[in-house]
């Protein structure tokens, strides 16, 4: 089959350092070709010359990595289109149903995000994560609305209730994000016992700054919250994916305390290292909670260091006693060599 996967064109593909969704599209494309498709991958931000890259591909099937290119003028041209979205507080238009099925409350809303600058909007009690999601309101309503020709690849069933609860009346498929088991190094005894690790863009979403004085917890990632200092030490600095695929083994656990997540592709990296997870309630899409390495950090104390200090401490004790099981885990739910076969594109009905 001849697919084409379409990124957002902001970043290289595959990414030089940091981008999850450039990664997730390139080892997509990886495997779907190790299993004998034909792959095309178009990464262009000019509409004209992503027209004329996927035009060229003659796609059977063309799958859009990112939001903004429902605006395309092209797609009437093409069937079997699929779109995933990779907004990480979809989940979160659940829990604000009364603002956002309330068009004057939203209206306003829209008029005080579009006029009032970043800083003064949260002296009025608007959140990062409700500013986010009314910024990205009308996107998300033109995902609701799409027509039949267009179908729609979510990141977690929880993701799809969303869409269905606003109105989606289609068929949803869903496809959780999965790692390359085959490039992540896993050490049955790590050599920096007893520590977790911090992964990704440090900025106040993901509340690094707030977590930074947990004496067993290191930090990595590029830095865009100015509280966080390059000097604090246990800041490791950046690291390629060939050194985070080659370092992370080393460590016990991965805390991820993130305001939105859709589904966390470095969870998936995290298990096949043989990590166990200290989460956010909004950071568990696809996990079975159940598990002995996997914390979640009620909201409620969100903001009690000594607790979540305490709940690291407990997961690091569980995950070195459980590191095998993890990574068997991660393999046997979050491998890209297992989730890619049931890619939905591929599927014997996914023409239905």
């Amino acid at each position: 089959m001849r697919i084409t996967l379409v990124g957002p064109g902001k970043i290289s593909i595959p990414p030089k350092s940091w981008g999850a969704v450039e990664m997730l599209i390139y080892d997509q494309a990886t495997k779907l070709k190790e299993i004998g498709h034909e792959i095309t991958i178009v990464n262009e931000d000019k509409l004209k010359n992503r027209e004329i890259a996927i035009h060229k591909s003659k796609p059977e099937v063309i799958h859009f990595h990112y939001d903004q290119h429902i605006y395309d003028n092209y797609l009437g041209n093409y069937q079997n289109i699929y779109f995933t979205s990779h907004f990480p507080y979809t989940p979160q238009y659940a829990k604000y149903t009364k603002i956002f099925k309330n068009p004057l409350i939203t209206n306003i809303l829209k008029l005080i995000c579009k006029f009032l600058p970043n800083r003064i909007l949260p002296l009025l009690g608007l959140s990062y994560e409700l500013i986010s999601l009314v910024r990205h309101f009308p996107l998300f309503m033109d995902f609701v609305k799409v027509p039949k020709s267009i179908k729609l690849i979510c990141l977690s069933n929880e993701i799809s209730e969303v869409y269905k609860s606003y109105g989606y009346k289609n068929k949803t498929f869903i496809h959780k994000n999965s790692a390359r088991e085959d490039l992540i190094k896993f050490k049955e005894i790590q050599s920096k016992e007893k520590s977790a690790i911090c992964i990704g863009l440090i900025q106040r979403r993901k509340n690094q700054f707030n977590l930074s004085n947990i004496s067993c917890l290191y930090f990595v990632g590029p830095i865009a919250d100015k509280r966080f200092k390059k000097s604090h030490p246990r800041y490791l600095g950046e690291w390629t994916r060939k050194e985070l695929y080659k370092k992370l083994s080393n460590f016990s656990s991965l805390v991820l305390l993130s305001e939105g997540e859709a589904h966390a592709l470095v969870t998936s990296e995290a298990l096949l290292a043989g990590l166990g997870l200290v989460l956010s309630e909004e950071a568990v899409a696809n996990l079975d909670l159940s598990k002995e390495f996997i914390d979640v950090i009620p909201n409620k104390f969100k903001n009690d260091i000594e607790y979540i200090e305490k709940v690291i401490e407990k997961n690091i004790y569980n995950s070195i006693k459980y590191r095998k099981e993890i990574r068997e885990y991660g393999l046997e739910n979050f491998s890209m060599a297992e989730v890619i076969k049931s890619y939905p594109p591929i599927l014997k009905n996914y023409y239905e």
